[in-house]
C-alpha cells in the first residue's frame, strides 16, 4: 500500500502512464517504438552486428558494446555516489533511481 509522499509509488505510478509496445511474439514490454523494432530482430534471428571475439551477434551496437565488456571486464557506467558500475546505462539510471533518489541514499562517497 502507498503512502501519501512516498516517491517509490509516485515512481512506479508514471511508469503505468507511459506508453508501452508490447511484442506480439514473447509479450516483452518496451518502452519505445524503436527499442519494439530492435527485439523484433532477436526473434527472428536477424543481427546486424557481431563480436569479434566470440561471434555472438546483436541487433544493436549498445547491446554489442554492452557484451565487449564481459570480455573486457571494464564496466563503463559508473555511480557517483557509491562505488557500483554497470555495463549498461540503463542498469545505472535504475541503480540511481532505486538506490539514491527513492531513498534519498546521498551519501558522501566521492569518486573523483
Amino acid at each position: 500500500m502507498c503512502c501519501p509522499g512516498d516517491l517509490w509509488c509516485l515512481f512506479l505510478s508514471l511508469q503505468v502512464l507511459l506508453p508501452v509496445y508490447a511484442c506480439n511474439i514473447c509479450g516483452k514490454r518496451l518502452k519505445s517504438k524503436s527499442s519494439l523494432s530492435v527485439h523484433l530482430k532477436l526473434h527472428e534471428g536477424k543481427y546486424n552486428y557481431t563480436c569479434p571475439l566470440c561471434n555472438k551477434g546483436f541487433s544493436s551496437t549498445y547491446m554489442l558494446k554492452g557484451h565487449m565488456s564481459w570480455h573486457t571486464g571494464v564496466k563503463e557506467f559508473k555511480c557517483t555516489l557509491c562505488p557500483k558500475e554497470y555495463r549498461y546505462s540503463h542498469e545505472l539510471k535504475q541503480h540511481v533511481m532505486k538506490k539514491h533518489v527513492l531513498r534519498r541514499d546521498v551519501s558522501s562517497y566521492n569518486s573523483s
